[in-house]
């Protein structure tokens, strides 16, 4: 059985762990040469730092908030905290939360027995107290509030990125079925690129940064119709400003990224007849530029 057999099937089975099934998707990025990819892989495994790109479905959402007042003769009282009246700040900052967590983690919390939560921090509670004084539950006072974090929310969260796995490897496997093997075809491959760029793009969106992949950290942004930026995108893969210019023009003429001005410019790259900087194989730039090519046109 191939690996993309045993990864679509791990997938559709629904009962190997998430964390488990990331690992094999960055077996198969790394052999086809997905950077991308494979950067993904890594932050879901490891968790996202906060100056970390989200992908949309872990983006920040409003969560419900519960708190606990004290009062007189020792009573409490326990109930869903209130934003109204608070300032957009207080509110962005404590009633909205993005998840960052590893998936190993997300995988606990949401098979635990009740809903997890993150709890305010003692001077937020104070200040929520003395704003709200007067006007919440008369003599009583907050002590203590948290953000609930619902398990049937990251239960969704996982589950779509379990599906995102499967129809992965089951576009990969459509495009090429020994991708993902030893020795097996990469992103040189365009139906193998193509699949693992519009994977990147369904998770982030327009405008995903285009890699060289492996050993190569030159990377750049192409923007749905800019220009300019399809032009920086071609310097940044070896093409010089004439060159670059001129795939440029013919995108855009062409107004699709398999039209004939296009197609045949990608062709000379290949056979060397445009030269390319940096050491970089004339099929992988080629590749790239289809790929920015995709982003500008907004087809990727």
């Amino acid at each position: 059985m191939s690996r993309l057999s045993e990864l679509v099937d791990a997938a559709a089975n629904g009962s190997t762990a998430l964390s488990a099934l990331l690992r094999q998707v960055k077996v198969v990025a790394t052999r086809i040469g997905a950077a991308d990819l494979r950067e993904w892989v890594d932050q879901e495994l490891a968790g996202y730092d906060m100056a970390a790109t989200l992908p949309a479905y872990r983006g920040t959402r409003q969560l419900p908030v519960r708190g606990t007042w004290s009062g007189p003769m020792g009573s409490q009282l326990q109930g869903q905290v209130s934003h109204v009246g608070l300032s957009e700040e207080f509110v962005t900052g404590l009633f909205f939360a993005a998840i960052r967590q590893p998936i190993s983690e997300l995988e606990m919390l949401a098979s635990g027995s009740t809903d997890p939560g993150i709890a305010w921090d003692p001077w937020a509670v104070h200040h929520y107290d003395q704003v709200e004084r007067g006007i919440g539950f008369e003599y009583m006072t907050l002590v203590e509030a948290h953000v609930v974090v619902p398990r049937s929310m990251l239960a969704g969260v996982l589950d779509g990125i379990r599906n995102q796995v499967l129809e992965l490897a089951l576009a990969l496997e459509a495009a090429s079925p020994d991708a993902g093997e030893p020795q097996g075809p990469t992103i040189a491959d365009p139906a193998v690129q193509g699949v693992a760029h519009q994977f990147v793009v369904n998770v982030f969106g327009d405008g995903t940064n285009i890699a060289l992949g492996s050993g190569s950290s030159a990377t750049s942004t192409v923007i749905k119709g800019d220009l300019a930026s399809l032009i920086a995108a071609a310097r940044s893969v070896g093409l010089d400003q004439e060159a670059a210019q001129e795939f440029a023009t013919a995108v855009e003429t062409d107004g699709r990224e398999d039209g004939p001005t296009t197609t045949g410019f990608l062709q000379r790259v290949k056979t060397g007849a445009v030269s390319v900087a940096g050491g970089v194989a004339s099929n992988i730039v080629a590749s790239l530029l289809l790929q920015a090519a995709m982003l500008y046109l907004g087809t990727g």
